[in-house]
Order: structure tokens, then sequence, then C-alpha cells
């Protein structure tokens, strides 16, 4: 279990390189799932939101990512970015489920 501040750091720069692949992988994905709490990695796959949520995989940790950030200003990062590649988001074939 992670407890410290030191901690989540060190979790989220040994994930950092490898977020992308992890997004899509079946086991990888579970992993993010849990992780949603780390900011840094939250957002980076959020940035990057189309060629994550291409993937049915990605798709999974993108809508976990919606569902946890309560705040209005995360929120409304959130739908700035969905709103940036909207149309591509919604031809996609896992993209619509967000």
């Amino acid at each position: 279990m992670i407890n410290m501040e030191e901690e989540y750091q060190i979790l989220e720069k040994a994930i950092s390189k490898h977020i992308f692949e992890m997004a899509c992988d079946p086991q990888g994905t579970h992993v993010l799932q849990k992780l949603v709490f780390l900011e840094k990695t939250s957002m980076e796959l959020i940035d990057n939101l189309y060629e994550v949520c291409k993937d049915t995989n990605g798709l999974s940790v993108v809508k976990k990512i919606i569902a946890w950030y309560k705040p209005k200003d995360k929120r409304k990062y959130i739908a700035d970015r969905i709103c940036e590649d909207l149309i591509k988001i919604c031809q996609s074939n896992f993209g619509q489920y967000i």
C-alpha cells in the first residue's frame, strides 16, 4: 500500500515512460485505472485523449479518469480536451462511448 508522497512520486516517475503502452494493454489498463488519482499521469492521458480512447482498453482508463475528477476546473479541462477532437472521437469505434 502506498502511503507517502515520495512513494507516489516514485510510482508516477516509474510509469511515466510507459503510460500509453499501459493504457492500451489489457493488464496495464487495470493498473492505470487504480492510479487515476495521480494527477500528472491522468492529465497526460487526457492531453492525448483521442489517441488513448481509440483503444478499448484506453477508453476504460479515460472513463475512470472522467468519473474520478469532480472539481469543476478539472472537469472543464477534460471537456475542453474532448471538444478539441470531438468529431474524430465521435467517429472512433470506441471513442464514441466517452
